[in-house]
């Protein structure tokens, strides 16, 4: 992965083009969407027990939560499947990002249920991660899910329970939550930036522009210069992570379509604010131009995806803190029971 640049015009389709290579390759597809589902397909065929302790518990070897890792790896595997149709061929990424949301947000609902419920003491969500799954959820149109994900990542935030790596767009998701959901309680980016951070790209004071253009006239100059600002830094966050500075758009879809920033032009329309005339601004792909009428319509997360509610059936039977999820994030439905086999 080389470094993007606002200064050609060739570096969206460098990037899609790198975008089909990796989804092509048969190792990458086999890590990050095959063994994930075979490991959950397992899971969620384990039986359901009861032990009258702890220790006979342990001493089955029973297993009460799945991998939440394989869980955000099919999500993001989705994603980018998607980010490629849409970019490549024009597809609606709709359905996709809808499972793709779904994978991720209940991956990281339930690291958040084993924390409330003991299991753990750290979930081990970075604000980055965290911020990515905001992000799907606001561009697919999910406000309650969002809403709902919003408040949990401010309260892990809040608790200690949420650190950053250095990252730019998790502080930025952070502010731009408070501007929405606790405007008497708003704060600046810079305030959830790790201490010391050196922000080379510039992207921290970028999206504090967006942050504090969020409810201004969609025909505004101003509003239009954060952006441009925005879309410059992201494609200047678009490098290899080292040893020595980390950024936070190192895979190849985020390469091609800015997700942090559909996440804030949903955001502006959840306030009565109409996208920038403009948008997207350059340098951003084409792609990111979406369907007309796409900022009009709220879609719930899909719950129909059957490995998922199979895997979701079970957390909610087993898992400790599972009450969280039931009171926090409305619980799935229990999977359609098998189909009858045809009469001869």
């Amino acid at each position: 992965m080389g470094s993007s640049s606002s200064s050609t015009g060739r570096a969206p389709d460098k990037a899609l083009a790198q975008l089909q290579q990796w989804l092509a390759h048969p190792g990458n597809h086999a890590t990050l969407l095959e063994r994930p589902e075979r490991a959950l397909a397992e899971y969620a065929a384990l039986p359901v027990r009861r032990f009258s302790n702890a220790h006979t518990e342990k001493a089955a070897g029973y297993v009460r939560s799945p991998s939440t890792t394989s869980m955000d790896s099919i999500g993001y595997w989705l994603q980018a499947e998607a980010i490629h149709a849409w970019a490549a061929h024009g597809a609606d990424p709709g359905p996709a990002w809808n499972r793709a949301a779904a994978w991720r947000l209940w991956g990281m609902a339930v690291q958040c249920a084993r924390l409330e419920g003991g299991e753990i003491t750290n979930p081990h969500i970075l604000s980055d991660k965290a911020a990515e799954v905001l992000y799907l959820l606001a561009a697919v149109g999910d406000r309650l899910r969002c809403e709902q994900w919003g408040r949990r990542m401010l309260a892990l935030r809040d608790a200690g329970h949420l650190p950053d790596a250095g990252s730019k767009s998790g502080p930025f998701a952070l502010s731009l939550l408070t501007h929405w959901l606790t405007p008497a309680a708003a704060r600046p980016v810079g305030a959830f930036c790790m201490p010391g951070m050196v922000d080379t790209s510039g992207a921290c004071t970028a999206y504090q522009g967006l942050v504090d253009h969020l409810r201004t006239d969609s025909a505004s100059p101003a509003l239009a210069t954060a952006l441009h600002a925005a879309a410059d830094a992201h494609q200047r966050e678009t490098r290899v992570t080292t040893d020595e500075e980390s950024f936070d758009f190192d895979a190849f879809h985020d390469m091609v379509v800015a997700m942090e920033l559909l996440g804030w032009v949903r955001i502006r329309t959840w306030l009565g604010h109409a996208p920038p005339p403009d948008w997207p601004a350059p340098p951003l792909h084409a792609a990111s131009a979406l369907p007309a009428g796409w900022w009009g319509v709220e879609r719930p997360i899909d719950a129909s995806d059957p490995l998922l509610t199979r895997v979701m059936h079970r957390v909610q039977q087993v898992l400790p803190g599972r009450d969280m999820l039931a009171r926090e994030f409305a619980p799935l439905p229990p999977p359609a029971p098998p189909s009858s086999p045809t009469a001869p």
